[in-house]
């Protein structure tokens, strides 16, 4: 029983490993999103006034 505990170790740590760097991933991109400022355009490619 020990054994199967060990052969499954690998496994574990590399879908953990996975796990943090996609959290870290969408840690960066909602950083980045909050600083971003989205311009809206219209169909002519010019910068729609905002009321």
């Amino acid at each position: 029983m020990d054994d199967k505990k060990k052969a499954g170790r690998p496994y574990i740590l590399f879908f953990a490993g996975i796990c943090a760097l996609f959290i870290g991933l969408l840690i960066y991109v909602y950083n980045g999103t909050r600083k971003a400022h989205p311009v809206a355009l219209d169909e002519h490619g010019q910068v729609v006034a905002h009321h």
